[in-house]
């Protein structure tokens, strides 16, 4: 049985010092009486006074009641020891918890003893911390897939002869070269860096012009709709060139025009910037005449089209295979080492789903029967303690050599369901804690990297090994346990007692043949985080 004392309980943690054996005597018919001056007395007094009146024993933890008290004494000789207890814990935070001869008195707390491995790692874990496991792929380079323009080399030796005559229509031979304007010649289009350069030789035919005309030839870049004018070559006779000066030229030409007589040879060059330029251009030659400043005659000739194409460029990205770091072996070596990205992606479970899930690949430490002393003699345990010392030295040495290092220890330590409940949370702390503290001494870890998990009664255990035994019922025991999780001391009690009553000897075969596995078992776990390259 057990008296809950206080509004709420938020962490029921049993904390036991023994300070006296107690006697071996009876409490009389008569009950208990207690005398003290003025009726007041501390709780050390009060335990004291009832150890001495019977066969019980109080255990407690002194420090919780220094400096509290006195407080009142309940009177008179017919008062029971649950009668007392209730009187004198009446509107505290203590409660206390009867277990055959022993009295656990505990304290309720705002704040637990221990940090559940969710809490540490919400309040510690820099989830950018740890890299990439051994044997993945780390991005060494983005790849490339993009569309760019180009210019499509254009060379063409073949001359291109502008005839006057032909331009308007007459009919003459092709050799008759009497009204040539101009003859275009190597005509080459090539890619200059991010421009398109645009190349050719132009001869101006001896008559192309009398004095009072003017011939323009106009190099055009067309892209659909959009047109951009190249450099003109005005040729002139010396009547229209000084009608020009006068301002009274009849044509428009863009700025650097070359202006140039009958006969004369000239290397045109022009550079355009890729950016400037749409794909699928197309290079024309519009030419025009005009004599007395009235047009004579217009043309236009394609010398070259699309000479800008798109192309594309696909470069695949760059991996490289992340090195096994000594944490990694490590893992590799031993089931109980894991990356902290594991405890990460459980890190918003609950937490006995979480030990629950990592207790597969946990080392087991065992504990004799109500001990929550470590015994290395103790059935496997010297291989067990032997292997975590193991683990933890490399740890260490790899971080000295800055690969990685020890990030979490977890250590959940359980009972056996049977018996009272804060009795099973006391042994299963007490047995975490015990382990914890061996290895701190052992090793010499920070006790501040290890996190206890008090995992109390190990109802989880118990449906997990019922699942796998041949139990005869073991469906109605399963259906009865749940997920056994997140019980309160009620439920449990509750539970505990159906399990009592099974008929078919399933409880006195879950006595002999599960609790015992469930009564001694301490898990450990220990996460390591890879640190080089931080």
């Amino acid at each position: 049985m057990c008296k809950t004392i206080g509004n709420h309980i938020v962490s029921k943690i049993v904390l036991m010092v023994v300070l006296c054996t107690g006697v071996a005597f009876q409490a009389s018919s008569q009950g208990l009486r207690l005398e003290f001056p003025d009726n007041k007395a501390t709780y050390q007094e009060i335990f004291r006074e009832i150890e001495a009146q019977g066969s019980v024993r109080f255990a407690y933890k002194s420090q919780d009641f220094e400096g509290v008290g006195p407080v009142d004494v309940p009177q008179g000789g017919q008062l029971t020891l649950g009668e007392i207890l209730d009187y004198i814990f009446k509107d505290t935070d203590y409660r206390y918890v009867l277990d055959g001869e022993h009295i656990f008195i505990t304290k309720e707390k705002q704040e637990p003893v221990y940090d559940t491995p969710q809490t540490r790692l919400r309040r510690s874990v820099n989830p950018n911390a740890s890299k990439p496991r051994a044997g993945t792929r780390e991005l060494v380079s983005p790849g490339v897939d993009s569309t760019f323009k180009e210019v499509r080399h254009v060379s063409n030796t073949e001359p291109v002869c502008l005839n006057l005559d032909r331009m308007t229509g007459r009919n003459v031979p092709q050799n008759d070269h009497t009204h040539d304007l101009a003859t275009i010649r190597s005509l080459h289009i090539v890619q200059n860096g991010s421009a398109a350069e645009i190349a050719f030789d132009i001869r101006i035919g001896p008559r192309a012009v009398n004095k009072k005309s003017t011939a323009r030839l106009m190099p055009r870049i067309r892209m659909g709709d959009e047109v951009k004018n190249l450099p003109a070559i005005v040729v002139e006779g010396y009547r229209a060139k000084a009608w020009r000066l006068k301002g009274k030229t009849v044509q428009d030409v863009p700025e650097r025009s070359v202006y140039t007589i009958n006969g004369a040879v000239i290397s045109f060059t022009a550079t355009m910037p890729l950016d400037s330029l749409g794909v699928d251009c197309d290079l024309w030659l519009d030419v025009s005449v005009d004599k007395k400043r009235k047009l004579l005659v217009a043309d236009n000739i394609m010398l070259a089209e699309n000479f800008v194409v798109e192309g594309r460029i696909t470069i695949p990205p760059v991996y490289r295979t992340i090195p096994p770091t000594q944490g990694d072996l490590l893992s590799q070596k031993y089931s109980f080492v894991a990356p902290l990205s594991e405890l990460e992606e459980q890190s918003d479970t609950d937490t006995d789903d979480f030990v629950s899930e990592s207790r597969g690949n946990s080392l087991t430490v065992y504990f004799r029967p109500g001990s929550t002393v470590i015994d290395p003699s103790y059935r496997d345990n010297s291989g067990a303690l032997e292997y975590i010392s193991d683990a933890i030295s490399t740890l260490r040495e790899a971080e000295e050599a800055g690969t990685s290092r020890i990030s979490h220890i977890i250590v959940a330590g359980y009972s056996s369901p049977e018996g009272e409940p804060a009795l099973n949370r006391y042994l299963a702390y007490k047995r975490a804690e015990s382990l914890r503290d061996y290895l701190a001494k052992a090793t010499g870890i920070d006790p501040g990297k290890i996190d206890i998990h008090n995992g109390g009664a190990d109802w989880a255990g118990l449906r997990h090994q019922v699942e796998r035994s041949e139990l005869a019922g073991k469906d109605e025991v399963v259906a009865l346990i749940g997920n056994g999780i997140d019980m309160t001391e009620e439920e449990e009690e509750a539970l505990y007692a159906k399990l009592r009553s099974l008929g078919g000897g399933v409880y006195n075969r879950l006595l002999s043949e599960v609790f015992p596995e469930l009564r001694v078992a301490t898990y450990l776990r220990i996460y390591y985080e890879n640190i080089g390259g931080e």
